[in-house]
């Protein structure tokens, strides 16, 4: 009578472990910090009831020195990345701000955007 096949489990080693769970934790990283950029965006966009933050398919039109121009839509080279639109963050063309404090805030979250003061 055939004895029985001892079942053999798979087998790795200690460094293959090591190497895996650091890409892992680097990969994570790497979305939470890219989510945690969007939530601040959301956050910034919805505590701001008179902000205005254009979608980059928005066409608007600019005023230089007495000209009236057409800006077309953007195609930002600062705008977020593949992970952060899979977040749901969208590219911004433009972001109205009512003080300069707000506009420095708003050039962190929103590099990709120009920046309008808002008159008084």
């Amino acid at each position: 009578m055939p004895s029985p096949r001892k079942r053999r489990w798979f087998q790795f080693k200690l460094r293959t472990l090591l190497i895996a769970v650091a890409l892992i934790g680097a990969v994570a990283g790497y979305f939470a910090r890219e989510a945690s950029i969007v939530w601040a965006r959301r956050g910034w966009l919805k505590s701001k009831p008179n902000g205005v933050a254009l979608p980059a398919n928005f066409w608007y039109f600019r005023t230089f020195m007495g000209n009236l121009s057409l800006q077309f839509p953007a195609n930002p080279k600062n705008g977020p990345g593949v992970v952060r639109r899979i977040l749901g963050d969208v590219p911004r063309t433009g972001v109205v701000v009512q003080s300069h404090a707000k506009a420095t805030e708003a050039e962190a979250l929103f590099p990709e955007a120009d920046i309008w003061l808002q008159p008084q």
